[in-house]
């Protein structure tokens, strides 16, 4: 079987990291050769079958600013040539020009992926002329929707949108259990995910309902310190709580009443997708570039608010804490949900493109 090498910053908490270890270990359950190489960081949060090798590069990287990324450049050319593989895949945009530069000439075949907003990331403006200059030099592309695509439509490489799978094993809202009073969220604590939005809506329930509702936001990152401030500056820090990210989050959250995510952007968001797909009622911001549209049929499976749109964010937020049976009929559809973006349809996909790439 082939040997592909999957290329990554890291594999910390983050939806690309994720979904680089879901098609990591399922290429390997399938009989190809896996191995995985680390930019930036060794570090593993994800479960990683025993037989795929990984490498982190930091190993091999003078800590001299100045040197450091011709070295990356030229160590991760060194390890993918010395691998002998078949194709390599990349995602993210710093790690995708890291690897068109380090396979230039080596006649390796290269997938890259593209995981967020293109209009929005990077915010860095070299890394934006980079991304234009160097993406045609790979053989092929990944988007996760058509507005993504559309971003890239001068860019004539062979390509697929592939969204993101879900899981397997997760569990499901079990109808015998009765909701507890929590509106729940989690992700990465950061500007993107506007969670000042949810915070407020929260707000602006009425009096009686924030009593009853608790508000629970699961998560690290740079805007926790910043978000706690805020809470605590609306007086909320009783009915608003932070609670680290867990390995059992979705245990955790399984009988909440409402999961609501909050985004300016995104590409497509995996614990809308994983809160879908548990049984959880939904409302997610119908942000850019249509990841969300693309798993809610709005008032079906769930709703969709526009961004920053706070008054009717906190409308639908009472709406389904108020009206049990419109809540109960939204989150029905999970199996919809479960099917269309299951690991395995995913998978096929991604295998099928590969095959096309090598």
């Amino acid at each position: 079987m082939a040997k592909i090498v999957f290329v990554i910053g890291s594999l910390g908490k983050g939806g690309a990291e994720r979904v680089i270890s879901i098609l990591a270990n399922n290429l390997n359950q399938r009989g190809y050769h896996v191995s995985i190489i680390l930019v930036y960081e060794n570090r593993i949060d994800y479960p990683i079958n025993e037989k795929i090798n990984i490498v982190c590069l930091n190993n091999y990287i003078s800590s001299n600013y100045i040197v450091r990324i011709p070295s990356r450049v030229r160590y991760l050319r060194k390890i993918i040539k010395k691998m002998n593989c078949n194709l390599v895949i990349s995602f993210l945009t710093e790690i995708n020009i890291y690897s068109i530069v380090s396979l230039l000439f080596t006649h390796i075949p290269l997938i890259i992926s593209e995981r967020n907003d293109p209009y929005h990331d990077p915010h860095q403006k070299l890394l934006r002329f980079l991304r234009k200059v160097s993406y045609k030099y790979a053989d092929g592309i990944v988007y996760q929707t058509e507005d993504a695509k559309r971003f890239f439509k001068r860019l004539y490489i062979k390509n697929r949108i592939i969204p993101n799978p879900i899981i397997e094993n997760l569990p499901t809202h079990n109808k015998l259990n009765k909701r507890n009073n929590k509106i729940v969220t989690f992700c990465r604590l950061t500007e993107q995910k506007n969670l000042k939005m949810l915070i407020n809506a929260y707000d602006k329930l009425p009096k009686q309902l924030k009593l009853e509702y608790q508000l629970e936001i699961y998560g690290e990152g740079p805007q926790k310190t910043l978000l706690k401030k805020y809470v605590q500056e609306k007086k909320l820090q009783t009915r608003v709580i932070f609670k680290p990210f867990s390995n059992n989050i979705h245990e955790e959250i399984i009988n909440a009443s409402l999961f609501v995510s909050t985004s300016d952007y995104e590409g497509i968001s995996n614990s809308m997708l994983e809160a879908l797909a548990i049984g959880l009622p939904v409302i997610c911001t119908d942000c850019p570039i249509g990841g969300a549209k693309l798993a809610i049929t709005n008032n079906y499976n769930g709703i969709l608010v526009n961004i920053r749109d706070e008054e009717t964010l906190t409308k639908k937020i009472k709406l389904l804490l108020e009206n049990e049976d419109i809540a109960d009929n939204i989150s029905s559809h999970y199996k919809e949900t479960r099917e269309k973006f299951s690991e395995s349809t995913i998978v096929d996909n991604w295998e099928l493109f590969l095959k096309e790439i090598i």
